[in-house]
């Protein structure tokens, strides 16, 4: 967008220059194209009677869906297009969202706004050759190959209906329910539950209630829960469990064969499938050896520089996160006062948990962001292009917005050059 649209007006706030507030104001023509285009959307989105939709002036849309709304959709829409080049056309290198009010908003006169931002501090990074972390050698050992390969056994397991009592190893369908002195739990409650007995991940104890119970049988039972692992506000409390069981299915586990070893891989024998189980393992370990050391790069970096985080933006660090939280939470079919009821805490309690995290994140992310500066590090176009193409071909037919997706992988192969750098830079032994 062309500079001469608008019109900025810089002016710090304080001594340290650490705010800055920006006026925008654009200009008469382009203010009236603002106008145009919104009350083009707004009477294709609205019917207003007399005018072809999408035909309608900006006064007579006024009129119609009132003054004060459709003014502020205009008002919306100029920050929308202008604010982004604005900040940029003066070099504003700025953290957290900007706080935005109107200075000027009438129709016939141009559209002005002001932005208030928080401008990101200048890090000065230590001697990264002083940076001193130490290396974890890892690999496969017998007993995780031996755990991974009871699991895909176990996942490839038959059943078969039983009307004998349930015992261990079995797959069972149950309903149950607890209370607590005659009121229900909630969160202890489920329909048609099935777990393998002795294997499941509910409460210590829980399985074993159930052996030696029939199907079509109901049970009550009384358990004590652990003081530890458990739910704040549930911890050493005693339930009482009404359990119905409405299925039991005896588990068959296929034999560890070389055609057990064929049926899941390209490989031919069980020797050859532990091999290749074993370096998954140790490839994923290796991975996971790579986000240690580089976590502990950034927390050495932190450890030696002072940054000081605005209030807001640290208040809107951690509401992204409370909110990241919760969108966790609904993926996984939980509902958040649920959740919240659960673990005993307020959502502003709850955010204050999550505020060091916050920090922690914008103190890393500001590190990162210096040594891309400082060392001219950025992703190239060709790489971006190459994963995004890769990534539409593995998505067809599936929507998302292409532009978000190539930021994303920009953002991605920049963060992993910068971590590059540092571990040719820092000393690893």
């Amino acid at each position: 967008m062309s500079k001469k649209q608008f019109k900025t007006t810089v002016t710090d706030l304080d001594k340290q220059k650490t705010q800055v507030q920006v006026d925008v104001e654009l200009t008469d023509e382009y203010s009236k194209q603002i106008f145009n285009a919104v009350s083009e959307k707004l009477s294709k989105e609205h019917h207003i009677e007399g005018f072809r939709p999408g035909n309608a002036p900006f006064h007579i849309v006024s009129q119609k869906l009132g003054a004060d709304y459709v003014l502020h959709k205009a008002l919306d829409f100029a920050f929308q297009k202008t604010y982004v080049d604005a900040i940029q056309n003066d070099d504003i290198d700025f953290w957290g969202m900007p706080q935005a009010s109107m200075t000027k908003l009438a129709f016939g006169s141009p559209i002005a706004y002001r932005v208030v931002l928080h401008r990101r501090p200048t890090l000065k990074l230590p001697d990264l050759k002083k940076i001193k972390i130490k290396s974890q050698t890892v690999t496969a050992t017998d007993d995780e190959v031996d755990a991974a390969i009871d699991h895909l056994r176990k996942s490839r397991a038959s059943f078969v209906t039983v009307t004998r009592p349930a015992q261990k190893t079995d797959r069972v369908e149950i309903d149950f329910s607890a209370t607590e002195n005659g009121a229900p739990v909630d969160g202890a409650k489920a329909q048609h539950y099935p777990l393998i007995i002795g294997e499941s991940q509910l409460i210590p104890g829980f399985d074993e209630l159930l052996i030696g119970m029939k199907t079509g049988e109901t049970k009550q039972h009384t358990l004590t829960l652990p003081k530890q692992g458990i739910v704040d506000h549930l911890a050493g409390k005693k339930l009482d469990f009404t359990i119905t069981i409405h299925l039991v299915q005896e588990r068959t586990l296929p034999s560890l064969d070389d055609a057990f070893a064929q049926r899941l891989s390209s490989s031919k024998t069980m020797p050859e499938l532990k091999d290749s189980i074993g370096k998954g393992i140790t490839q994923e370990k290796e991975q996971n050896e790579q986000r240690r050391r580089q976590i502990a790069t950034l927390e050495e970096i932190e450890s030696k520089v002072k940054i000081e985080i605005p209030d807001q933006v640290l208040d809107q660090e951690t509401t992204f996160e409370v909110r990241q939280f919760r969108d966790d939470l609904a993926a996984r079919g939980l509902e958040w006062q649920a959740y919240l009821k659960r673990i005993g805490k307020s959502e502003e309690e709850f955010a204050q948990t999550l505020r060091p995290q916050a920090k922690k994140r914008i103190t890393h992310s500001l590190i990162l962001d210096t040594i891309a500066r400082d060392q001219n590090i950025s992703a190239s176009e060709d790489d971006v292009k190459q994963k995004l193409e890769a990534f539409k071909k593995a998505n067809t037919g599936k929507a998302f917005e292409e532009a978000d997706i190539a930021d994303q992988i920009r953002r991605s192969l920049r963060t992993m050059k910068i971590f590059q750098y540092l571990e040719k830079h820092i000393r690893i032994k």
